[in-house]
Parts: C-alpha cells; structure tokens; sequence
C-alpha cells in the first residue's frame, strides 16, 4: 500500500466519524444542535488534528485566527494548538536530523539535549553544542 494511500485512510479514520456525528446532530435537532454541542464539536475536532499531524495542526492554527469563518468556542478551542503542541518523539527527530544531514549528529554536534526545549506545529528545537567549535548551536 502506497504512502499516499495509507495517509487518506488515516484521514478517513478520524474524519468519517466526526463528520457522521455532525450530521447525525444535524439530523436530530438542526443548527440548534450544534451551536448547543460547539464546544464537545470544537474539542473533537482539535484532538483529531493533532493526531492527524503536523499540516492539519498547522491548518488549525490557521482558523483558530478567523472568526469570520468560526464560532468562538471553536476558536477557543483551536487557539490551545498555538501554543500546545505536543512534541514528537526524539528518536524520531534525531533520525531525520541525521537523514538530513547525511551524517550521525555527533559529526556535527558534541552533544544533543535528550528533549526539545519547544515545539511547534511543524519543528521542535532542541539545545545542542556544535563540534567544530564548542559554541551553543
């Protein structure tokens, strides 16, 4: 299975039954029922689009800034993205750092913090002392 493949299924995953439960809302009780359920809507929503990455995070925080578009519980909730963001493994980051690179990160670094000290929605910074120089990096 191809990786664009197994990414629209995983969007599927999260999507399909949020967007079920709008419409069931819908269904039942009309715009009342989702102005009334908004703020459980607003945090199912964020969850989904931090589990579903870095450019739905991204597109979060993108809305989170438009209340010509969102109700305020929604923009409440989507403003937690701007500076929430958990951060990924650093197992992961150091792979791709060295993918990156084309080297081990001691070829770069003599050492490397074991945690980011921030997060983003597309990077995490990590504190590190360059090799060549000792300077802070």
């Amino acid at each position: 299975r191809g990786a664009l493949q197994a990414r629209w299924a995983e969007f599927l995953r999260y999507s399909v039954p949020f967007l079920a439960k709008v419409a069931g809302m819908l269904i039942q009780g009309g715009t009342d029922e989702l102005v009334a359920n908004g703020a459980g809507l607003a945090r199912d929503a964020r969850v989904i689009m931090e589990q579903l990455g870095p450019t739905y995070v991204k597109l979060g925080q993108v809305l989170s800034v438009r209340p010509d578009i969102l109700p305020a519980a929604a923009l409440e909730e989507l403003a937690i993205l701007q500076d929430s963001v958990k951060p990924f493994d650093t197992k992961v980051a150091v792979e791709v750092i060295e993918r990156e690179l084309g080297a081990p990160l001691g070829a770069y670094f003599d050492e490397i913090s074991e945690e980011p000290v921030a997060a983003a929605s597309l990077a995490q910074v990590y504190r590190a002392r360059l090799a060549d120089n000792g300077q802070p990096g």
